[in-house]
């Protein structure tokens, strides 16, 4: 072997050490070796290597919590997030951005595995909303795409309804983004505790002494509901047309922040809806009547508000979402 080839296989040898350095020190935790081919995808769509749980942390959701979206918007400078755009592959490695992986981070709550990520209010009810896409002329939604839950099928009787709602409903592996618009009709008796009610966010009121006159308290109704689940195939023309469904319709009110029955981790909105509860031979209708306008005493409006979640394509909970193409929105 002359000197030439011996310098050439110095060189090869010490290229391929410093890839292979590179490899272990920028791409995967090498005390994970079994971790070094899966991946785990970004909600826009491309592939990425998965990041190891000491970087991108599995804690409890601290951003997308109903808990935390109440108080984001109680917040004039609140940073409304798009989890359909925003979170992306570079975006989960960058440091010093909304999306790193720290405590609080805004990706941690997609991997925290919650299937239900708060995304939005808006001022409709499921049905509506229903009603509104088809009617778009380039949304391109078909009733298919569209699924209704009736307050028939749609009772709030434990901590984990509309999670089961969901799984019940969405069969298959549908690709994403898919949200859920929920409307949850309160029993406020008599409307006489609304400004204590919006205070305190109940969905359900009862004066104190009043428990027989309603055939019960509190802790015995369960409350019914209105769901919306939007499946939007990854199609851009679909995902745009809600989305801007949602911004042009978008609300703040505090009967968007109603706490679902039997889970007050999660706020579900407030429907209107007439004999809707029964008790003894006497039927109540839900009513959505938010506080007087400040400037007309005694005035107030009757308005349905829908919560919008974003299903969570990282979820723990068995519903199965399929990466969609990443669309940029910023040329249209």
């Amino acid at each position: 072997m002359n000197y030439n080839e011996i310098i050439l296989l110095l060189l090869l040898i010490i290229t391929f050490v410093v890839l292979m350095f590179h490899y272990f020190i920028n791409v995967c935790d090498n005390s994970e070796i079994k971790e070094f081919f899966e991946v785990d995808y970004e909600v826009g769509g491309k592939n990425c290597l998965k990041t190891h749980p000491k970087i991108f942390p599995t804690a409890i959701t601290t951003k997308t919590t109903y808990h935390a979206f109440k108080k984001n918007f109680e917040d004039l400078n609140f940073n409304e997030y798009n989890y359909h755009t925003d979170y992306t592959c570079n975006a989960r490695k960058t440091p010093n951005t909304p999306f790193y992986a720290h405590d609080g981070s805004y990706t941690k709550d997609i991997i925290s595995g919650d299937l239900l990520l708060a995304y939005n209010c808006i001022e409709m009810r499921p049905s509506k909303i229903k009603t509104y896409l088809l009617s778009l002329e380039n949304s391109k939604f078909i009733n298919n795409d569209l699924i209704i839950v009736p307050t028939k099928d749609c009772i709030l009787d434990n901590p984990r309804a509309i999670d089961n709602i969901v799984k019940k409903h969405l069969s298959g592996s549908p690709y994403g983004p898919v949200y859920v618009c929920v409307s949850q009709a309160p029993f406020l008796a008599e409307q006489k505790g609304r400004y204590d009610i919006v205070r305190h966010l109940n969905s359900c009121y009862i004066k104190p002494g009043d428990e027989e006159k309603y055939g019960g308290n509190c802790e015995n109704k369960i409350l019914k509901c209105e769901i919306l689940i939007v499946k939007t195939n990854g199609e851009k023309n679909k995902i745009k047309a809600f989305v801007d469904t949602v911004r042009r319709f978008k609300s703040n009110n505090a009967l968007c922040k109603l706490y679902c029955s039997k889970n007050p981790e999660l706020g579900c909105g407030c429907l209107t809806e007439k004999n809707i509860y029964n008790f003894g031979d006497k039927n109540y209708d839900s009513v959505c009547l938010a506080p007087d306008f400040a400037h007309i005493k005694k005035k107030a409006p009757i308005t349905d508000y829908s919560m919008i979640y974003f299903l969570n394509p990282h979820n723990i909970h068995g519903v199965n979402i399929l990466p969609w193409p990443f669309h940029d929105y910023s040329s249209d």
